[in-house]
C-alpha cells in the first residue's frame, strides 16, 4: 500500500502533514509536484529528506496529471494492493487517510471513499452549496447517491490503474470523471471521515468557477444513463 499526495505551491501544511502521518503509519508516501516553481523547492526538499519519493512536473499540469503521474510511477511497483490520494493542504487529517487506507485493504471494492459532512454551519457556504448542487445534478445523471462527489481522500485498488491513466481530465475534473464510471465500471464503498475547512480554505488551488464549469461540462455531455 502507499499514499500519494499531489502537490501545487504547498504550505508547510504539507510537511506536518508527512511528520504526522510518519508518526501513525510506516506505508511509504510519494508526493508529485505538480510546477511548484523554486519558490517551493525548500519544501519539497524537507519531505525528500523524510523518505518521501517525490515525481516532479515542470510546469503545472493540473491535479488529475499529477495524480496520472503517481499512477503510473507504481504501476512499476509489484504487488501492491492499491494506493491511497490525499490533499496536501491540511484538508485530511492523518487518522482520516489511515482509516481509508485499511478499509481498501480488507475491501474488495475498486474504490474507498472519503466522505465529509456538509451540514456544519462552520463550513464555507460555497463548499456547502457548490458540493451540494454537484451531488444532486450527478444523482440525476447516474441515478448513484454519493455523499460527498468532491472528496479527494480515495483509496485506489490497484486493479484499477491501468484503467485510471486513460480517464480524461488533467485538473479536478478528473477525480469527478472517475465517479462518473462508477456505475459502468467500478465497485465502490464511502467512509466517513472529518471535516476541515480552516481559514475559509483559503489555502485551497479550487477555483470555484472555472473548476466547476469544467465539472459541470462534462456531467452533462457525457453518455450515462441511471439505473
Amino acid at each position: 500500500m502507499k499514499i500519494l499526495i499531489p502537490a501545487f505551491e504547498p504550505s508547510e501544511k504539507m510537511i506536518n502533514l508527512i511528520d504526522e502521518l510518519q508518526s501513525i503509519t510506516d506505508t511509504p508516501i510519494i508526493a508529485v509536484d505538480d510546477g511548484s516553481g523554486k519558490d517551493y523547492k525548500e519544501i519539497f526538499n524537507s519531505i525528500e529528506k523524510k523518505g518521501v519519493k517525490v515525481l516532479t512536473h515542470e510546469k503545472n499540469e493540473g491535479k488529475g496529471e499529477a495524480i496520472k503521474t503517481g499512477i503510473k510511477y507504481l504501476l512499476e511497483v509489484e504487488e501492491l494492493q492499491g494506493v491511497v490520494t490525499a490533499d496536501c493542504d491540511g484538508q485530511h487529517k492523518p487518522k482520516d487517510i489511515v482509516k481509508v487506507m485499511d478499509n481498501l485493504k480488507k475491501s474488495n471494492k475498486d474504490l474507498i471513499l472519503g466522505v465529509r459532512s456538509f451540514n456544519k454551519k462552520d463550513i464555507p457556504l460555497r463548499s456547502r452549496f457548490g458540493n451540494k448542487l454537484t451531488r444532486v445534478l450527478f444523482r440525476l445523471k447516474t441515478g448513484k447517491k454519493i455523499k460527498d462527489t468532491q472528496t479527494g481522500l480515495r483509496g485506489y485498488s490497484r486493479k484499477i490503474f491501468e484503467w485510471m491513466v486513460n480517464v480524461e481530465g488533467s485538473k479536478y475534473d478528473y477525480e469527478f470523471n472517475i465517479l462518473l464510471e462508477v456505475k459502468q465500471k467500478l465497485s465502490y464503498e464511502e467512509v466517513e471521515i472529518e471535516t476541515v475547512y480552516e481559514n475559509n480554505n483559503e489555502v485551497s488551488h479550487f477555483r470555484p468557477i472555472q473548476d466547476s464549469i469544467l465539472i459541470y461540462k462534462k456531467l452533462w455531455s457525457k453518455k450515462t444513463k441511471k439505473n
